[in-house]
């Protein structure tokens, strides 16, 4: 079993030392060379590498080297499905694949899920054990942030706080209405952000009705829970061909596609939200998008938040 098809270049370098390489080659000339078929393997190579050298997927750049390798083989998919992360694996583009790579290895290695995930799924379980996962229980590696953090300007601070100060209360509802590229949907995944902290297997859902808005909410919030998150969450991007995986028990957020979900409740779908976010509010009015609005909600309890440019009232009250 080739578990990341990673180079023979690699896999083959098994001596750290000249002496060990010296002794390896004098031995090549006493056995007979049907016994040396295992350094003409890629599997066995491969596996004896994986063995000798599995506490360097503690190191996220050992494990981005490793999933370039592995992009698009069963135990790469197998991964990605156990992690809620998609691509499309046959029409992405080489810089498509790298940054998804990025993000499916961007997480901290330990005893926790992601990394349970990462060795069932290549098959790396037996070479390890829970007692070494553990070590980072004791030793925390944190890594450089790929981008620096940038905090909210006064005013959006302000509106922060007031938004947060209202949805505080049960069944909470606010309206941030500020000019486009004023910073609504940055202010949005600040007030994300700290509900997944202060709060314990939570459900988000943001609504957008593109899917550009889609991706630009995921990308923000992506960008701001690596610097701020204090826990493992789940992203599920629900439009085009994704849908909504209902199996994750965990905090999540649920980045949906308001035709997608609609859709998803006509064929009688479950799913409640604890805090709903809808982009371009404005669009609540209409019939279909308020029925969806209703179906996440759980009565007395679900928090709602309308982001618009667009200066008009929108009546949260008929939500």
């Amino acid at each position: 079993m080739v578990r990341f098809d990673l180079p023979l270049s690699q896999t083959s370098n098994l001596f750290k030392t000249k002496v060990e390489e010296d002794n390896f080659q004098n031995l090549s000339h006493i056995i007979e060379p049907d016994k040396l078929s295992l350094f003409r393997d890629p599997d066995k190579l491969e596996e004896i590498y994986l063995r000798d050298n599995i506490n360097s997927f503690s190191d996220k750049n050992f494990r981005v080297n490793a999933l370039k390798c592995a992009f698009g083989n069963p135990s790469f998919k197998k991964y990605c499905n156990r992690i809620n992360s998609t691509i499309n694996f046959k029409n992405a583009s080489d810089e498509e694949k790298e940054k998804f790579v990025k993000e499916v290895s961007s997480f901290e290695w330990g005893n926790n899920d992601q990394t349970l995930a990462f060795l069932e799924s290549f098959d790396l379980i037996e070479f390890t054990s829970r007692d070494e996962i553990k070590i980072l229980d004791n030793i925390q590696i944190l890594e450089k942030p790929e981008t620096s953090y940038n905090p909210m300007f006064l005013y959006q601070t302000e509106v922060w706080h007031d938004a947060k100060k209202i949805l505080s209360r049960p069944a909470g509802k606010a309206v941030l209405q500020l000019p486009t590229g004023a910073g609504k949907t940055k202010i949005a995944m600040e007030i994300i952000t700290d509900f997944f902290n202060d709060n314990q297997n939570s459900t988000i859902v943001w609504l957008a009705t593109t899917a550009e808005l889609l991706e630009q909410a995921v990308n923000e919030f992506i960008k701001i829970w690596k610097l701020r998150g204090t826990k493992s969450i789940r992203v599920n991007r629900v439009w085009e061909n994704n849908n909504v995986i209902l199996e994750i028990k965990d905090s999540r957020l649920i980045v949906a596609g308001l035709p997608k979900l609609n859709n998803f409740y006509k064929n009688n779908g479950v799913l409640k939200a604890d805090l709903i976010i809808f982009d371009e509010a404005h669009h609540i009015a209409a019939e279909k998008y308020n029925e969806t609005v209703e179906n996440l909600k759980i009565l007395g309890k679900t928090k709602l938040l309308g982001l618009t440019a667009t200066p008009k009232r929108i009546n949260f009250e008929e939500t």
